[in-house]
């Protein structure tokens, strides 16, 4: 037999050992991407069901998550598929889902570096505001396009969303009673951003709609008035409620001030932001008044001081407390006025119940390519304008 020279040898080895290592990388991916799919192997340490808060919005680290208390970790009920949420960041191993608040990028190094994600973490891009705030208001060293390929899903008010977490739904809506002999007052304000493009714009609506002979009352810090009190006490008396938005035209950006403070309690929404496809296609049927109908802020002054003066006209506009709402649409989340039970805990955010039951069942990995195109590439222009006097044209005068 003859025998291989000492070249050929040393070749032969360098293909053995070659041969052995992508055996093992490729076996190792293989064994990563089983245990990820199949949920009865993450059993045993609930890595399958749980969801770990990572960043928080501010309301929420004010109320939960101030220096002094303890990281919160509850079980949901079965409802919401039974996942285990938890604040606690020493428990970013044992999880599958971590959501990112939009906050995060305020602080630079505030996200798991790279090496510690394994294929089977699932991160989730979170917010409740408009793209101009990501876009001009957090002022720190991060940018959304510094995470691009890294989200699997999205969780925001757009029905583009993987969840869309509104901020209200007709089916959801528990209006108060109403004893219409009592309300005694025309219209009210409530604003405590004054410091967006939009949000200066709606001061400004507001001014007009006053100087045009409309009864305002305005509260919150844009007016130097905050009410502590009961809101339901505050709002009761009044017919109206000027639900305006801080942006102009931003899709589907409809806010509690038209759900849960206006038609909740039993008040017509007067609505300026959002366009008025948008609002028509989750109102109820002839709900609310929509400031782009009026050519001017005196024609709708104007309008609304006819409907106060003229109950048949007004309580037509309060019929739709009578319909039947249309039924749950799911993959949908929508807060109610009360805490919702399904959560078992109150510091659970609502939209969490649908995260779960999505995460929990969903298989598939996917990834959101481009959270920058997805957030900023479907907006429309008005929504992203950052100089006040093109915004201004679009105002009624």
């Amino acid at each position: 037999m003859k025998k291989l020279n000492k070249p050929c040898l040393v070749i032969m080895r360098l293909y053995v050992i070659i041969t052995i290592c992508i055996s093992t990388i490729f076996l190792s991916s293989v064994s990563r991407l089983m245990f990820y799919q199949n949920p009865h192997l993450l059993a045993k340490e609930d890595r399958n069901t749980t969801i770990l808060l990572w960043h928080a919005p501010l309301w929420y680290r004010k109320k939960y998550q101030r220096p002094e208390m303890a990281p919160i970790t509850v079980r949901m009920n079965k409802q919401c598929g039974g996942c285990i949420f938890t604040t606690d960041r020493a428990k970013f191993e044992l999880s599958n889902t971590v959501v990112f608040h939009d906050s995060f990028l305020e602080r630079k190094g505030d996200f798991p570096d790279k090496s510690a994600r394994s294929l089977a973490h699932k991160y989730v891009f979170w917010t409740k505001e408009n793209p101009y705030r990501t876009k001009y208001l957090i002022h720190g060293p991060l940018k959304l396009d510094d995470f691009d390929n890294e989200f699997n899903l999205t969780m925001t008010y757009r029905s583009d969303s993987d969840i869309q977490d509104m901020y209200g739904c007709w089916w959801n809506l528990r209006p108060e009673k109403m004893d219409f002999t009592k309300k005694t007052k025309t219209a009210v304000m409530i604003a405590s951003d004054c410091t967006r493009l939009g949000a200066k714009s709606r001061i400004k609506i507001s001014d007009s709609l006053m100087e045009n002979g409309l009864k305002l009352d305005r509260y919150g810090e844009c007016f130097g008035s905050r009410f502590e009190g009961n809101l339901s006490t505050l709002l009761r008396p009044y017919k109206f409620f000027l639900a305006f938005e801080n942006g102009l035209w931003c899709r589907e950006y409809i806010t509690e001030k038209f759900w849960s403070r206006a038609l909740g309690r039993g008040l017509v929404p007067v609505v300026w932001g959002p366009r008025k496809a948008d609002v028509e296609r989750v109102a109820p049927p002839f709900s609310f008044i929509h400031a782009d109908d009026f050519t001017s802020s005196e024609n709708l002054s104007k309008y609304i001081n006819y409907l106060d003066k003229n109950d048949t006209a007004y309580l037509e506009y309060l019929t739709w407390r009578n319909l039947q709402p249309p039924g749950k649409v799911e993959g949908v989340s929508c807060p109610k006025l009360e805490p919702d039970a399904r959560l078992k805990d109150a510091r659970i955010p609502s939209a969490f119940c649908e995260l779960c039951k999505r995460v929990k069942f969903q298989t598939k990995i996917s990834i959101v390519s481009s959270i920058t195109k997805w957030w900023y590439g479907n907006e429309s222009p008005e929504c992203l304008e950052n100089k006040l006097r093109n915004i201004l044209t679009k105002i009624p005068k």
